[in-house]
């Protein structure tokens, strides 16, 4: 279809021509036919120009940017630089591309730019970065989104994956085959095919990240061993908190599981709950503290085989103090919450675990909502 301008200039020329035809040196048929002409001629030229532009537009946004294992980046006129070869950073956002990692031992540092996909449903270009049998890679503040898989690493090890805001994807992190690797400090949500899913790979820390408002399994581990989970905030998502199938030796201690559909789940695995005597917030634990020790009294059933035999009374709040509502940042949603709750105690109907802040524990008062204050507009990460 023509635009606005595209139609005008065929009127203008139309026009002109029309009206010289009354010129002596013409005749009227062939100035008709002249006219028809040119109008075909001019709707021929513009249409290739438009079809021309649709299919360089086209081309552009399945370009993927290599950087490549000889250090260089293709293409060269691309939002990424490096004057060493082993740190690249990001001049400016990038839109509409996938970022494959050839090259060892450097570090990408997104410089908290954004990188967004063509499409979390769009399983052609599905990542946002990849990764292949590479090692020492580390991915640090990129905003990614809108991508099949917003990291995907297979048959890596140990790479670092930190300080990035993961939101808007089918999938989150997605390790493959992969060992030795870090995943700390990131911000993972609404990701509707979960937030960290770690498949037949083993040594694996996840520690220190915010996982809220996914979907299906948010950590996730399958054929894997020898990991740990700790320090994380895993909240309001529509999935099971944690999913563990098939895997031997995970160990998941001093996280904060808050109003999840299902805080934990496993299939044919025993995993480890606790660790020195202390395991995980469970928010829907409801037993009893006798000794105000800060450890139920009894244990937290997951199943038959496994037991969290040391659950917190209350959240760690490791990941941001005062974001009551665990959606990165404190702000008066999260006073809102507190002035709601306030003046209760745990045997009120409005009393609120997540928004007990401060001793005394298991009263909201105004210590609570000044050290919410305190921590007004802070970010995670």
């Amino acid at each position: 279809m023509l635009n606005f301008s595209e139609t005008a200039l065929l009127m203008i020329v139309t026009e002109t021509l029309m009206e010289q035809k009354t010129c002596l040196y013409m005749k009227e048929e062939g100035m008709r036919k002249k006219v028809l002409c040119i109008q075909l001629i001019l709707l021929l030229l513009l249409s290739t120009f438009y079809i021309a532009s649709y299919i360089h537009s086209a081309n552009a946004a399945e370009v993927d940017i290599y950087i490549k294992a000889d250090g260089s980046i293709f293409p060269q006129n691309t939002s990424i630089s490096s004057l060493d070869n082993i740190t690249y950073k990001f001049t400016a956002d990038i839109i509409n591309h996938s970022i494959i990692v050839e090259r060892s031992n450097v570090t990408i540092d997104g410089q908290k730019h954004k990188l967004v996909g063509i499409g979390k449903y769009n399983d052609t270009y599905p990542e946002g970065f990849k990764m292949s049998n590479v090692s020492n890679v580390i991915v640090r503040r990129v905003k990614i989104s809108n991508c099949y898989s917003a990291i995907s690493l297979i048959g890596c090890s140990n790479c670092t994956i930190e300080e990035n805001q993961i939101t808007n994807n089918s999938y989150g992190i997605y390790p493959q085959w992969s060992n030795n690797t870090l995943i700390m400090n990131n911000k993972i949500m609404n990701n509707q095919g979960g937030g960290i899913y770690v498949t037949n790979s083993f040594n694996f820390i996840i520690k220190r990240n915010l996982l809220t408002v996914n979907s299906f399994r948010v950590i996730g581990f399958e054929g894997s061993a020898n990991s740990t989970v700790t320090e994380n905030t895993i909240a309001n998502n529509e999935g099971p908190g944690i999913f563990i199938d098939i895997s031997t030796n995970i160990r998941i201690y001093h996280d904060d599981f808050v109003n999840n559909v299902y805080n934990a789940k496993t299939r044919n695995s025993i995993a480890i709950w606790d660790y020195g005597g202390e395991g995980n917030y469970w928010s829907d634990y409801t037993d009893k503290d006798a000794n105000h020790d800060g450890i139920g009294d009894t244990p937290y059933i997951i199943d038959s085989n496994n037991t969290d035999r040391h659950p917190l009374m209350r959240p760690l709040t490791v990941i941001l103090i005062g974001d009551v509502n665990y959606d990165g940042v404190v702000n008066i949603l999260d006073i809102t919450i507190i002035g709601s709750a306030y003046g209760s105690n745990q045997t009120d109907p409005n009393y609120n675990t997540q928004a007990d802040l401060a001793p005394p524990y298991d009263v909201i008062n105004m210590l609570d909502a000044v050290t919410c204050a305190a921590h007004y507009a802070e970010t995670f990460p």
